[in-house]
């Protein structure tokens, strides 16, 4: 939960696990079980919603898609079951909350296709799944990442050389920019995921195996940040801007290190060690999920195996001489 104490971790266990920032340990564990993907807490902080990776199988050959609903208040548990009209499509691959309560979620595919991107009101008491206006199919496993205000969802469609982007405004339920890396970069890139959409700064970053691009929000480019992997592709692996968005946080994964760079400038102006490393990111392979929390206060950084938390006031002390 951005803005809230708790942080609400899932396992391949199938359990939701509660950690409390302010008590410094586990509170509660629910067991969900399935195999959780995508997750995200309500605006309001009322909801959990948890993806179901494993799709339910409803026939000799039919599939439903299913998303769990946590009522944080007391813990009840809902389940809502998606059926699929392709008989290849799967499970939940991601999803995400905007501040006017709608989640948006995506599914995997059984080979390589192109899936359906669809919405619904997350208080519903019998959501209605429908598909997102001006983007209604993306690629299968496509990533999805909300801004810090939840207005702007960035759309990194996957497995596609391309690397579509799109910035859709939940507000005025449109997509407001759409291109892809042919626009911008020579050769191809696949989107990996990783990146962050700002709202206070109106700025995008996308972290690929062998670039990484600070776009705006006609999804133009800004600056090309790639020289940051220091000739050795795959060596950043996660992207995340602060509250405001002056400064863009990257991840060294295989080196334990994050670089702090400017957002005026483009230009390195500090940097922090951490004890959790990712490996190198490539397509399929660990990469950093990262996330400002408690209101600007904490950087939670994700590997496969555990997530540190780090203070980012402690980390960013800044000395001023004259």
């Amino acid at each position: 939960d951005p803005q809230r104490a708790p942080i609400y971790l899932t396992g391949k266990d199938g359990a939701l696990r509660t950690w409390s920032l302010d008590q410094q340990k586990f509170t509660s564990t629910l067991q969900l079980g399935g195999s959780p993907s995508g997750v995200d807490v309500s605006a309001d902080g009322k909801y959990l919603l948890v993806g179901n990776a494993t799709a339910l199988a409803t026939g000799p050959s039919t599939y439903a898609a299913e998303i769990v609903r946590v009522n944080l208040a007391n813990q009840g548990v809902e389940r809502f079951s998606i059926g699929l009209t392709d008989g290849y499509e799967r499970g939940v691959a991601d999803l995400a909350v905007t501040s006017n309560g709608k989640a948006f979620f995506t599914t995997h595919f059984a080979g390589s296709g192109w899936t359906p991107f669809r919405q619904f009101q997350v208080d519903a008491a019998t959501p209605s799944f429908q598909a997102v206006q001006g983007i209604s199919s993306v690629t299968h496993a496509t990533q999805v990442e909300v801004s810090e205000d939840r207005r702007y969802i960035l759309v990194q469609e996957t497995d596609i050389s391309s690397g579509p982007l799109h910035i859709y405004d939940s507000q005025t339920g449109a997509v407001i920019a759409r291109t892809d890396l042919f626009s911008f970069s020579v050769g191809s890139g696949f989107n990996t995921g990783t990146g962050d959409i700002n709202s206070a700064a109106g700025l995008v970053v996308d972290v690929l195996y062998s670039a990484i691009y600070a776009l705006d929000f006609k999804l133009k480019l800004v600056a090309d940040l790639s020289p940051f992997l220091k000739g050795d592709v795959g060596s950043v692996t996660g992207g995340e801007f602060n509250s405001g968005g002056h400064q863009l946080f990257l991840w060294q994964g295989p080196l334990k290190n994050v670089l702090v760079i400017d957002t005026i400038s483009w230009k390195e102006v500090g940097a922090f060690q951490i004890e959790t490393s990712t490996g190198t990111g490539y397509i399929g392979a660990p990469h950093g999920p990262m996330e400002v929390i408690a209101g600007g206060k904490v950087l939670a950084m994700q590997s496969i195996d555990g997530l540190e938390l780090v203070d980012l006031a402690e980390k960013l002390k800044i000395s001023i001489v004259g």
